[in-house]
């Protein structure tokens, strides 16, 4: 097994972010390419979405939410764990811990999306040279409804 080039031992907030970017490409992606959203991303929502709760509720990487950490896993997992367990944070900390997650998110999406400015430039022209492939995804992710 070969060894990585660059061992991290640590992880900065700037690239905790970018892999939070990275993650939401797929969606990004589908709205450019379909004009409307599947669920094929949401493996990535998924991954992107603990990312950002461990940056606020983990490492104390949110400014709003502070250097505290929230973080409600303990370290025994056995089935019914959460039944007898009460929740270390009240839900007004929770309710702040999901909105900081939210913010992350979002802002993450957007600056992604805004990180190539020619992309739906390209887009649009594969879409012209092979028109009938696009209607041919278009009628497959459609819902019924």
């Amino acid at each position: 097994m070969p060894l990585p080039e660059k061992d991290e031992m640590f992880v900065t907030r700037s690239k905790m972010l970018e892999k939070i970017m990275v993650s939401l490409g797929g969606r990004i992606a589908e709205e450019i390419i379909f004009g409307d959203i599947t669920t094929g991303a949401s493996s990535d929502i998924q991954k992107a979405t603990k990312q950002a709760h461990n940056m606020v509720s983990r490492y104390g990487m949110s400014l709003k939410i502070g250097t505290v950490n929230y973080d409600d896993q303990e370290e025994d997992v056995f089935i019914g764990y959460e039944i007898g367990h009460a929740k270390k944070n009240s839900e007004l900390v929770q309710g702040q811990i999901d909105q900081e997650v939210k913010n992350i998110i979002d802002a993450c999406y957007h600056k992604a999306k805004r990180a190539d400015p020619g992309i739906r430039r390209r887009f649009a022209q594969e879409r012209r040279a092979a028109p009938g492939k696009r209607k041919d995804w278009q009628r497959r992710i459609r819902s019924p409804l």
